[in-house]
This record gives structure tokens, sequence and C-alpha cells, in this order.
């Protein structure tokens, strides 16, 4: 709150008649102006009707610490042939910074901001519907189906394995998102006949390419007396090869003629898994024949149980038959690894 000093000085002329010294009739108006500035100023107005006023000004605009000055004046009309002082009027004025606000006549200004809401939902992937920035939107974070976990298309070249790509990275193995050969590998890991299945075992394949950072699908190379490993893989015309690129087979058809090139003994690490050669060094369950077929008993009763049974086993470090058969069995409850076949989508 600022406060103003108001200075109302009021003269009250006196009722006889005056007289001009120089003679003038009674009844002249006049006017004087008083001021409390340093130079007082006096103005006599001869015309302009009956009417005295008498304006006091206050010595200056009193200004506040905070930037904020007010002046005050007071204006009395007089009727000359009255001793009745009139009501005053007084105008103050305040004056802060570059406004300047009569208290006779205030104007408000309100600005009022209106601000927009936007009330839809924000874009977020994954909800199931197709919103702004998205492409589309299946309702799952599932990259390798119709729409990626980023809403996006898939497409060849976003470094996703989709469902119709063999491969999306960038090697000598990978044109077009279409493998030039099928990659081959033994699991550095081991584990007992109680593999979950045939499922379970290709999961095993699927897990130690994933860990391992190569792309594709894999299914272990292994059979039981209900369903081979011929009917199960896929039959590619193209070759076989292991993580170093050496030759396995050219073809499914010289996978299965019961010799290999090279020995399926490097794993997924690019490491080999075989000091030695021979039945016994680098154990394999197959239950498979060279050609495929399955039909052996010795399954570890199809791969679901590790105790009391037994498995038929191949070996890693051999390239003849006993690659995946010849070697005998294997109790369930010790430990063997398996043969994992990169899958095509095309011969």
């Amino acid at each position: 709150m600022i406060g103003a000093r108001v200075f109302v000085v009021l003269l009250v002329l006196p009722a006889a008649a005056c007289f001009s010294p120089s003679g003038g009739p009674a009844g002249a108006t006049e006017s004087t102006s008083t001021s409390t500035s340093p130079t007082p100023s006096t103005s006599t107005l001869t015309e302009g009707g009956p009417t005295t006023s008498t304006a006091t000004t206050a010595p200056g605009p009193t200004s506040t610490s905070d930037g904020t000055s007010t002046s005050t004046s007071t204006t009395t009309p007089v009727d000359p042939t009255s001793t009745t002082t009139l009501d005053a009027t007084t105008t103050t004025t305040t004056t802060t910074g570059d406004e300047t606000t009569d208290s006779d006549a205030t104007s408000t200004s309100t600005s009022s901001t209106t601000s927009s809401t936007s009330t839809g939902l924000a874009s977020e992937c994954g909800n199931g519907m197709v919103e702004l920035g998205e492409v589309c939107d299946d309702g799952n974070d599932i990259d390798t189906d119709t729409c990626t976990s980023a809403c996006k298309l898939p497409k060849c070249g976003d470094g996703i394995v989709h469902a119709d790509e063999e491969c999306d990275e960038i090697t000598d193995n990978c044109m077009g998102c279409q493998r030039s050969w099928m990659q081959v590998f033994v699991t550095s890991t081991k584990s007992s006949g109680d593999l979950d299945g045939l499922d379970g075992a290709d999961k095993f394949c699927e897990q130690r390419a994933a860990n391992a950072g190569i792309q594709g699908r894999f299914k272990a190379w292994i059979s039981t007396d209900m369903q081979s490993a011929g009917a199960r893989l896929h039959h590619s015309t193209r070759p076989y090869k292991r993580l170093d690129k050496a030759v396995v087979a050219n073809s499914w058809a010289d996978l299965a003629d019961g010799t290999l090139q090279n020995e399926i003994d490097i794993d997924e690490n690019g490491d080999s898994a075989a000091q030695m050669t021979g039945c016994g060094a680098c154990e394999v369950w197959t239950a498979s024949k060279t050609n495929g077929d399955g039909g052996y008993s010795d399954d570890c009763n199809g791969w679901s149980i590790s105790a009391l049974l037994y498995g038929r086993v191949g070996e890693c470090s051999l390239k003849d038959a006993r690659w995946t058969d010849g070697c005998g069995t294997l109790m369930c409850v010790l430990n063997a690894r398996l043969y994992c076949l990169e899958q095509g989508l095309a011969p």
C-alpha cells in the first residue's frame, strides 16, 4: 500500500466587496494559483465567467522504495459572490514505472491465457492402437511378427530376423536376408537326457546361438522312436558349414549320405569341442541314423527322463557314420552335447 500526502489549502474570500487598487469595479474575477514548489507561480484570469479557483500542488511526487511515485492536485471552485466554499475535487495520480493510473478513471485490463490441453492418449507402442508416429501396433513387443516392438513394419535390413527372412546381418552369408549356406555347430554346454522333449532340445540350440550372438533359427539333430530328425529338419540344397566356414556337407543329401566332409566339432563360440578323437571324446545325444531316420528306443523316453534309461549318442570328433550313430549309448543321467543345424525357408 502506497501512501500519498495530500495538501489541501482552502481559501475563503471576504464577504465584503473588494476594489481593485486601480479602481476597477467590484466583482472582477481573480484566479490565484499557489504552489509549494520552490518558485511559486500565480495566474489571474479576467475572462471566462465568475469562477475563481485555487489550485494547490504538493511539493512533488512522493516516491517510495519500490519505485512508485504519487502526486496530488486539489482544485477548489469558489463562487465570488458567496462566502461559501464549494466542494473540492481531488484527483490523485499514481505512477508506477511506466504505467499511470488515475483514481477517477481506472481502467482494468485482464489478460487471460488459454491453454490447449490435448485430451487424446499419448502415443504408446504396444497398446494395440495405431497412433501418431506409428505405422502399426499389434499390441505386443514381439519383433519377429508382422509389427516390430517399435511399431514399424518389418523389412530387410532392420537387424531383426523376421518370419520371411533367414538372416538380417552384414556378412557374406546373408544376401537379401537369405543365407548363402546353413550354419552348423555342436553345443559348448552339455545336458542330461532329460531335455524336455524334442522341443526342449530345439530351444537348447536356439539359446546357445542367441547367447553367442548368432542369427538364424536352429533345431537339434535328434530323434525319438516316434519322430525322426529327417522328418523334423529342413532339407537344404545349400551347403552346411561350421562357424569357421569349413564345409560339413554340400546339401542335405550330402549330409545324410553316411559321412561328412569335416567333423562338426566347432561350438557356437567358435571353439573346438573335441580335444581328442574317438567314441567318448565328444558325446552328442542323437538317437538318429546317418540318413536322419530314428526308430531307436534308446531315447531317454523321448528325451524326457534322466533316470535308469539310456540314450543313443554320436561323436563330434569323427566324420564317418559314427558322427551320429555307432558309438553306443549313454546313461540318461549323464551329460552330452547336441548338434544344432540352421533352418532355412527355401530349398
